[in-house]
């Protein structure tokens, strides 16, 4: 296995990890401040007794809250995503809310772990490019874990480490 970058070392971009066991190796050499990284999962666990919007809000800072409005058209969503329930919630929905939330946090590193492993192709279609575009306009480094041997394919993926 070749030697892997350590993550202040890599660029704004939009990375793949194709092991389960780089994540670890990839922290191993790295001085990467843990409150630099934010975490996207598929299985998005939430405060039961707050609302959807106040588990999005919760530790963002009081000057981060304003920019929600303009997050949620970022990402195509509507404030009504806020009244639905999260069991009605798509999968991509929660990636979606997952990433507002990490930029509202003002996370330098993003970790999509294993999200994209119940996704449509059409909701693949959208998040790809989003990522890509994403990781250059806010110069953030998005590094996708995934197994999925298609993604190796695609043209947005800025590098597969």
């Amino acid at each position: 296995m070749e030697q892997l970058i350590p993550l202040n070392q890599l660029d704004a971009g939009f990375y793949l990890i194709s092991h389960d066991d780089c994540q670890q190796e990839l922290f191993q050499q790295t001085a990467i401040r843990r409150q630099d990284i934010g975490s996207v999962t598929k299985n998005w666990q939430l405060l039961p007794f707050l609302s959807l919007k106040d588990n999005l809000l919760l530790g963002v800072k009081r000057r981060m809250k304003f920019k929600l409005p303009f997050y949620l058209m970022y990402v195509e969503l509507s404030p009504q995503v806020f009244a639905r329930p999260l069991e009605e919630l798509s999968a991509l929905d929660k990636i979606k809310l997952q990433l507002i939330r990490q930029l509202l946090q003002q996370k330098k590193i993003l970790l999509l772990t294993h999200c994209c492993d119940s996704l449509a192709v059409q909701e693949m279609q959208w998040l790809l490019p989003f990522c890509q575009e994403l990781a250059q306009n806010q110069q953030l480094k998005i590094l996708l874990f995934s197994s999925d041997q298609q993604l190796t394919a695609t043209p947005y993926i800025d590098k597969i480490l």
